[in-house]
């Protein structure tokens, strides 16, 4: 190995990549350093010789070549983070939970900058580029809209990314906060009649959230109150932490054992 006008000596040699390559260690080089390397054959064809894999092999000759200096290292992924962003609601720092239409964003610096090739991000199967954010390619961003008909669960992803050398690092998981988990599907309900005037309402999955009686009619009356359990007093709204039944009272008649429920959420705004 020939560093300008100056040898450096080569110490070892390992053959990777199935053969592909051969990597080299070597006395220490310049860092801005653009280094030779020269091979030179042997007088005799013998196992120390480079050679392709043919029954009667193909040696290779004496040949110079330019290499790039890298330091053989990957870079570290000092942190990626995941935040959800919804439309026409104020930023939500602790949300890990996402919904159609909601924007999951991933952000991420590297000890080293990225090499010629943008950081990709493989979510729902398709690799996306990531964009560069400020100066010197170490961090990095990407937002990515949960679909409709997306995988329900956690958000799954795979982020490659490189050095300038090529060395590659890998993240499949947040380096600090939880990972973001997808829900596009609205809970479903059923409903049993309690007593005079109560019903249980038992959702398809635990939720949370504020329950409004307003919101809610029983066999078409407008429902009186609301608790998160049965047993406890009745008000206008309550409150449920992953939670998947709450009683609703009302002024109508008798509703049978199967009462007719309803829920008629507000408008929500839309966004400017």
């Amino acid at each position: 190995m020939t560093e300008g006008p100056s040898a450096r000596a080569v110490t070892g040699a390992e053959v990777v990549r199935g053969g592909l390559s051969v990597r080299l260690t070597h006395a220490p080089i310049g860092a801005s350093a653009m280094p030779s390397v020269s091979y030179v054959a042997g007088a005799s064809h013998d196992d120390a010789s480079v050679r392709d894999w043919a029954t009667a092999p193909n040696y290779m000759a004496s040949t110079t070549m330019d290499v790039a200096a890298g330091d053989g290292l990957p870079p570290r992924i000092d942190s990626l983070t995941m935040s959800v962003a919804r439309p026409g609601e104020d930023g939500a720092p602790a949300r890990v939970w996402a919904r159609a239409g909601d924007m999951v964003r991933f952000a991420m610096s590297m000890s080293e900058a990225a090499g010629t090739s943008d950081p990709v991000i493989r979510l729902a199967g398709a690799p996306h580029g990531m964009a560069a954010s400020g100066e010197g390619r170490l961090a990095w961003t990407h937002s990515h809209t949960v679909g409709m008909n997306a995988e329900q669960g956690t958000l799954a992803f795979v982020v490659s990314a490189s050095d300038g050398g090529g060395n590659l690092a890998h993240a499949v998981a947040p380096t600090s906060g939880v990972a973001v988990m997808v829900d596009t599907i609205m809970p479903t309900f059923t409903a049993r009649t309690l007593g005079a005037g109560t019903v249980e309402v038992t959702l398809s999955e635990p939720v949370r959230g504020t329950i409004t009686a307003s919101e809610w009619t029983v066999g078409g009356a407008a429902a009186t109150g609301v608790a998160a359990v049965a047993g406890s007093g009745q008000r206008a709204s309550a409150a449920l932490e992953s939670e998947s039944r709450f009683v609703l009272w009302h002024g109508g008649d008798g509703t049978g054992a199967a009462p007719e429920v309803r829920y008629s959420p507000p408008a929500r705004p839309h966004a400017p």
